[in-house]
């Protein structure tokens, strides 16, 4: 399964930054503490989740063609600017014309956009955003992928997300389920998985369905991977899935958990 270029770039860079004085809000998951193990990392008003100490930087034809953009440096503004902010750059790979840079795992890139984005060369910055495996799945579902004109908008945002032993992330809150359509017996798994959420005090909702996949939301701050054996045990449960997040580098490599998975 395979994704076109220019689909995942709309994914990238659907993160349209008007950069304004009112400061990330803070959202603890103060449910979790002592629980599962946890990151930070930010989320744009769109809603998209974005990586910590790393920016994504396309340089004018100039300054390209003065790169070397196979280096671990990155152009020599962009690299001065970082030292002096007192970090030390590392050029962690290409998205076609833009070099991703990573300088300090954990600060907020977002304030320094506009700053780099000034530096003389640069032509354009952005996030380097994650992709969850519900957008995933839902992309490969289909040949090509719609630019969605409906993005939510509300306030920057720094939140947790989960991280298992092998240091994937995954999106709390949220759990993916693969039911056995044809399964009759006693209660629809459908129907049985609900329950299960409800006797534990949440609140399902449903919010997609594609690739035998549904994609259940039982609340922001809920760490679901201790449900999943649970979960599966369910009679008419196939399989049920953590939604974790890619980075596009990680997507472009086709280092994810859907199968097939990459740019070309």
């Amino acid at each position: 399964m395979k994704i076109k270029v220019v689909a995942l770039f709309t994914m990238m860079f659907a993160t349209i930054i008007v950069l304004v004085g009112c400061g990330p809000k803070l959202i603890d998951c103060p449910d979790n503490s002592g629980g599962p193990a946890t990151i930070k990392v930010g989320r744009a008003e769109n809603g998209m989740l974005y990586e910590f100490g790393v920016v994504a930087v396309r340089y004018d034809e100039a300054t390209q063609q003065e790169t070397d953009l196979t280096d671990d440096v990155p152009s020599a503004a962009v690299n001065a600017f970082f030292v002096e902010s007192g970090y030390t750059p590392k050029v962690e790979g290409l998205i076609i014309d833009y070099e991703v840079i990573s300088f300090d795992r954990d600060v907020d890139p977002y304030p320094m956009l506009k700053k780099l984005g000034n530096i003389p060369g640069v032509i354009e910055t952005d996030l380097h955003v994650f992709h969850k495996t519900s957008e995933l799945l839902y992309a490969s579902s289909f040949d090509y992928i719609e630019e969605d004109s409906n993005i939510p908008s509300g306030r920057r945002a720094i939140v947790d997300v989960g991280r298992i032993e092998d240091g994937s992330l995954y999106e709390f809150g949220v759990v993916l389920i693969q039911y056995d359509w044809m399964h009759t017996t006693g209660t629809t798994p459908l129907k049985a998985v609900n329950n299960y959420f409800i006797r534990k005090g949440y609140t399902p909702k449903t919010l997609n369905s594609f690739s035998d996949f549904v994609v259940i939301e039982i609340g922001a701050c809920v760490d679901t991977a201790p449900m999943l054996r649970d979960i599966e045990a369910i009679p008419g449960v196939i399989s049920a899935r953590l939604n974790l997040l890619h980075t596009t580098l990680e997507v472009l490599r086709g280092e994810t958990d859907v199968p097939g998975m990459s740019l070309f």
